[in-house]
């Protein structure tokens, strides 16, 4: 350690070692010297010279001097630290308070938090407030009484009533007593809260009261209330004896009171029953105590249960002179438990031997399962899967993209309905797996768990697979042999063109315009099943038909027809999404079959059980007997095949179509979406 002197020692020792006793013995007497060492935090100063004996021993003084009063302040630090913690942590309320010259409750100096807390209010509203502030108006009487106590004796206890800041109101019981404090007279108060023991007394004085009203009526009337009551009472003393009962009206008994009162428990019941009585009339006899039985009696040739309480009956000198029972006919009760345990049991039956997965779902773990659930994962139980599983994020979900969206959907809309999403198995391979689920919230709205159901589809997948691959070579098969189809058509229809010039005569013969207008029926069905090899091909989804109708109406109207849009914002439709070519036939057969059409609209209306888009024109309609022909493959001026494939596209997702305007006032077309099939995007309807 480098050279220091006193005052640089006295630095480091209060920096290392805090308030341990320190007195500066110099030989230097400079007055700086002094103010330094008091600053730096010296307990005393003694400068060395004089004589040695008295000096040491005025040294010894001061060092005895020192350590006992750091004893004294630490022990008071101590006290202290005890004192505000029994102050802070204890059950009762505790108010510090001053108090005026004439003894009144002045201000409070300070309270704890069971104070507050009882009170209802802020330590900073409280310490604003006086003892008198916190009793009720009309006990404010009792105040100058307790007051003139309390001067006299300088200690008190009682007990009064506290009004809450709500306005409520509470028993206390209050002990007082007047301490000096900074050189005035404060008061401590220790207030308990006793609503408990008061509703006990209450409780107590109200038993008292009807015991003591029992005693003032007779037998009869005593007998007259037990005939109102549907129980069986009777009585056995300490020699296991029936000596006295009472049954209903409106019971069936055992035996008669005349064949069971005056004998023994033995004589009247069955040994094993007789054993079950006797062992609890004992157990009484020991504990004080009231047990229960349940039991079950042959009663006029049907079985019946009954329980029975059992409690103790004692003389005046409290000796014990056998037992009250009161039996009740619980059979009604008994088939019902019956009933409810047979359902439990056949609903745990159809949960573990549901050919479905059932599983409940907290925090990435399953909470339960059923064996199915386990199964379709590759695990041998359920046990297996709850323990095995332990993130379902990682462990189950294939496509952590999947696992995002279904917890997406699920927050948004509290239900997640046939999500399809890869899983992995527990041997490591891949499982399509079909979920449904929903939140169950508590009373407060706040998550609980997740539970649903989950099918393996992966056969199914496959054979989607296998479907689209097959439809993949059949379409190519189809586009090729109808690219070669047209190719023939060209040539064929280019000689017959070349014919027709050459040989004017041969083009008006009957002969050569069939061939010609076969050629073109033939060309027209190539078109058509161009179009119609489309239908299914990609999968159905959510369409919104307001927009769709905009962009068709942008791209399809002509400047001489009004196309109006008035479907409702937001709605949706579930389809194929050739619907929108759907649309664009409405608009192309108004158009080329209105002949004085200058109007066209859509628009939406709803029923209990379905929505539909009309769509509708002003022009010359269509004829009865053709309103359901123009839905038919060739039917019309042209070939028909619009309508046809609009049918078609639309029936892939249960969607009907049908006409049902007048003729001479334009044709209307009704496009049916059942429930199910339909939506306000973001809840906008």
């Amino acid at each position: 350690m480098p050279d220091m002197d006193g005052i640089q020692f006295l630095v480091e020792v209060r920096k290392h070692f805090g308030l341990i006793p320190f007195i500066l013995f110099t030989g230097k007497g400079r007055e700086e010297i002094v103010i330094q060492a008091i600053n730096n935090g010296a307990d005393f100063y003694l400068q060395k010279g004089g004589e040695p004996f008295s000096q040491f021993a005025e040294l010894l003084n001061k060092v005895k001097y020192a350590v006992s009063r750091r004893v004294a302040e630490e022990s008071l630090q101590s006290s202290e630290e005890l004192f505000r913690v029994m102050f802070e942590r204890a059950n009762d309320g505790i108010f510090l308070h001053n108090l005026l010259p004439d003894g009144t409750p002045g201000t409070y100096i300070k309270v704890n938090n069971i104070a507050c807390e009882r009170l209802g209010y802020t330590e900073v509203e409280l310490l604003e407030m006086s003892p008198i502030d916190i009793v009720p108006p009309e006990h404010l009487f009792k105040v100058p009484q307790i007051t003139e106590k309390i001067k006299n004796e300088g200690h008190g206890k009682f007990e009064a009533i506290h009004q809450r800041k709500d306005g409520t109101k509470f028993p206390v019981e209050i002990s007082t007593s007047v301490l000096i404090l900074n050189g005035k007279k404060v008061a401590l108060s220790i207030a308990r809260d006793i609503t408990d023991r008061k509703e006990s007394e209450r409780a107590i004085r109200e038993v008292e009261e009807k015991l003591e009203e029992q005693l003032r009526v007779n037998k009869d009337q005593f007998y007259s209330t037990l005939a109102s009551m549907d129980d069986l009472v009777f009585v056995i003393d300490n020699n296991n004896t029936f000596v006295d009962s009472h049954q209903p009206a409106r019971s069936n008994l055992y035996l008669p009171p005349e064949k069971f009162v005056g004998k023994q428990v033995n004589e009247v019941f069955n040994k094993e029953l007789a054993e079950v009585f006797q062992n609890v009339i004992e157990r009484v006899r020991i504990t004080g105590c009231t047990e229960q039985i349940r039991y079950q009696l042959p009663i006029i040739g049907q079985s019946r249960w009954f329980d029975a309480k059992l409690s103790p009956l004692h003389n005046p000198l409290g000796i014990f002179t056998g037992v009250t029972a009161v039996v009740r006919d619980i059979t009604e009760q008994v088939n019902v438990e019956e009933a409810l345990k047979e359902s439990r049991e056949k609903y745990r039956s159809i949960l573990k031997n549901a050919v479905i997965g059932i599983y409940r779902v907290r925090e990435g773990r399953f909470l339960s399962a059923n064996s199915y659930a386990a199964q379709i994962l590759g695990y041998s139980s359920a046990e297996e899967l709850i323990e095995s599983i332990t993130d379902i994020d990682t462990q189950i979900y294939a496509d952590p993209k999947a696992r995002e969206i279904s917890k997406r959907i699920l927050l948004k809309e509290g239900v997640l309905e046939n999500f399809e999403t890869p899983c992995l198995h527990k041997d490591g391979s891949i499982v399509w797996v079909s979920f449904n689920a929903k939140i169950v919230r508590d009373e407060e709205g706040n998550i609980l768990y997740h539970e649903g159901t989950s099918q393996n589809i992966s056969e199914r997948k496959k054979m989607e697979n296998a479907i689209r691959q097959a439809n993949r070579k059949l379409n190519l098969l189809s586009q090729i042999t109808r690219h070669d189809i047209k190719n023939q058509l060209i040539v064929q229809n280019s000689f017959l063109q070349l014919l027709e010039e050459e040989l004017p005569e041969v083009a008006i013969n009957e002969y050569f315009r069939k061939l010609k207008n076969t050629a073109t029926r033939i060309f027209s069905l190539i078109q058509f099943t161009k179009e119609y090899e489309q239908i299914g091909v990609t999968e159905p989804g959510w369409i919104d038909c307001q927009k769709l109708v905009s962009d068709i109406a942008n791209q399809a109207s002509p400047e001489h027809v009004l196309i109006k849009n008035d479907i409702d914002v937001g709605f949706e439709v579930f389809s194929d999404p050739l619907i929108a070519k759907v649309f664009y036939n409405l608009i192309d057969n108004s158009i080329s079959y209105g002949e004085k059409i200058t109007q066209i609209r859509f628009s939406l209306i709803s029923s209990p059980a379905s929505q539909v888009i009309i769509c509708e024109d002003d022009g010359v309609g269509i004829p009865l007997e053709d309103k359901e022909n123009i839905f038919k493959r060739g039917f019309g001026k042209h070939t028909g095949f619009g309508l046809a494939i609009s049918r078609e596209i639309l029936d892939i997702t249960g969607i009907s179509i049908c006409e049902n305007g007048k003729q001479g006032e334009g044709a209307r077309f009704e496009l049916t979406f059942p429930d199910g099939c339909h939506r306000f995007k973001n809840n906008t309807k």
